[in-house]
């Protein structure tokens, strides 16, 4: 893209033979040399701020390495600035700023070294992180799914049926259970909030705070061996995801699982195909995008074309999810419980070919649309294509989609970090779901990682052994732009 990804070593090098420079400038050259050094430290400020977001939140060692790399960089641009100013009151033949100047220059060479040593240590505990995570967690699933597409039907069956499993469920306040007092078993003595049902499972109520009921539930943790958190029809999932990777203290006894997304088969299109005002964001769509299991209800109320209609517009959005089709939400529970969507170890089996054989059947039109229509916007909100079978296919939905990138090589770790904590600096927010399996030079493990929005969680995996060494990057989100993300993977090469 646009933005310099220049190497630490080599923003360093700048710093120092600008500063060196200064000890020998004449007048006319100083300034150029204080442009010079002021461009460099910026950029090293950059690389500062992509690679906080590359560092795990619940990571101490990786933290406290972060601290002193900031501390390094810091005490690094005082000295270049001080330097300026000595070689500035030095040239009217100031013996004491020239000494000053000389001590100045020396320190910005120690500290130098100080920022490229803690800028490797970083690189090196990520890439040491193995995957840390104890294994008698409890999983946490995550329920979104527009107002009245039967989440609350499927909650009522979890809590009701007699499926033999303990599943306690966290509905939002807001949310629309009722639950009917003959099927509680009773009420946890001082915990108004939490019920014990008659099949084993708990419910309980969040007032307020996600994280207090979470601690509240885990006092009673030999009750139950799932979680699932219901989130009211509006809400985006990712905020409740992100609190397990950001609070330390659930991420040791919690996972989140999965996200399920509850589709209703009658109304899921027109939902998708709701122009928000204002360009606020279609929540049915972002449901659709962040999921990892789609429970396609309500079947019987639609024919087998308009229920194969949704299953393609749902994938043309979100193409890594698993679509399960349901009447009154019953599903088989194994398939959407501990199904270890966000384990790292698992993201190994992920696949982007099949995205390439989609797109290079529905990008045609694309390529025609910049180069033709670049000023027509109105063109392009009402540019459809013919399919095979003679029928007008949409535009990507909202804009929202998923990419699949493949790339052989290896990868440098302190690029790949420069170029996703950037991407992730910038598209944060457009980005729902990322997945990745990365080689990485000088590492004979895979390493594997994924994303939400901002929140970025990586480890060291299975080695590669004989295999070839492929990266693999799915992303799912807003405005991506294909050719653009695939040459920031490819500017990634070692």
């Amino acid at each position: 893209g646009k933005k310099n990804t220049m190497s630490v070593q080599k923003i360093l090098q700048v710093l120092l033979e600008s500063s060196d420079g200064l000890l020998t400038a004449d007048e006319a050259t100083i300034n150029g040399l204080i442009q010079k050094s002021s461009d460099a430290y910026k950029q090293l400020a950059t690389v500062v701020e992509d690679v906080k977001f590359m560092v795990k939140a619940t990571d101490e060692e990786q933290r406290a390495i972060l601290d002193i790399f900031q501390d390094c960089v810091t005490q690094l641009k005082d000295l270049v600035i001080q330097a300026g100013q000595y070689a500035r009151t030095a040239q009217s033949g100031n013996k004491e700023a020239r000494a000053q100047l000389e001590t100045a220059v020396e320190l910005i060479s120690d500290s130098a070294r100080g920022v490229a040593e803690t800028h490797a240590a970083l690189s090196e505990a990520q890439l040491g992180s193995l995957a840390d995570v104890p294994k008698n967690t409890v999983p946490v699933s995550i329920i979104t799914g527009f107002l009245g597409s039967g989440k609350t039907t499927l909650l009522n069956y979890i809590l009701t049926e007699n499926h033999g499993k303990r599943i306690a469920v966290i509905e939002n306040e807001y949310g629309e259970i009722s639950i009917d007092d003959a099927l509680i078993q009773d009420k946890f003595a001082d915990k108004e909030e939490i019920f014990m049902m008659n099949n084993g499972c708990i419910c309980c109520t969040v007032r307020g705070d996600l994280i207090k009921t979470l601690g509240k539930l885990l006092e009673v943790a030999d009750k139950f061996d799932y979680i699932m958190i219901e989130t009211t029809g509006l809400a985006d999932p990712a905020p409740v995801i992100q609190t397990f990777f950001t609070v330390p203290e659930l991420g040791s006894k919690l996972r989140v699982d999965g996200v399920i997304t509850v589709v209703d088969s009658k109304h899921v299109i027109q939902h998708i195909d709701e122009v928000k005002e204002g360009g606020a964001v279609n929540e049915s769509i972002e449901q659709i995008a962040f999921a990892d299991r789609i429970l396609l209800n309500k079947t019987d109320l639609v024919t087998a074309e308009e229920l194969s209609e949704c299953e393609e517009r749902i994938k043309g959005i979100n193409c890594l999810a698993e679509v399960y089709k349901t009447q009154n939400s019953v599903v088989d529970l194994t398939k959407i419980l501990n199904i270890r969507a966000f384990d790292l170890d698992k993201l190994i089996n992920i696949n982007p070919d099949f995205l390439v054989v989609e797109e290079e059947h529905s990008h045609d039109h694309k390529e025609h649309k910049h180069k033709e229509h670049k000023e027509h916007k109105e063109h392009k909100e009402h540019h459809h294509h013919e399919k095979k079978d003679g029928k007008k296919k949409h535009k990507h939905d909202g804009d929202v989609s998923s990419v699949g990138l493949i790339l052989k090589g290896d990868l440098s770790m302190e690029k790949l970090n420069g170029w996703m904590g950037g991407l992730l600096r910038e598209k944060g927010q457009d980005i729902y779901r990322m997945k990745g399996v990365m080689a990485v030079q000088g590492m004979d493990r895979r390493f594997v990682f994924q994303g939400v929005h901002m929140i970025f969680d990586g480890n060291p995996a299975q080695p590669w052994g004989d295999e070839e060494r492929v990266n693999k990057l799915v992303l799912i989100g807003k405005h991506l732009n294909k050719e653009e993300l695939e040459n920031g993977l490819k500017s990634c090469l070692a």
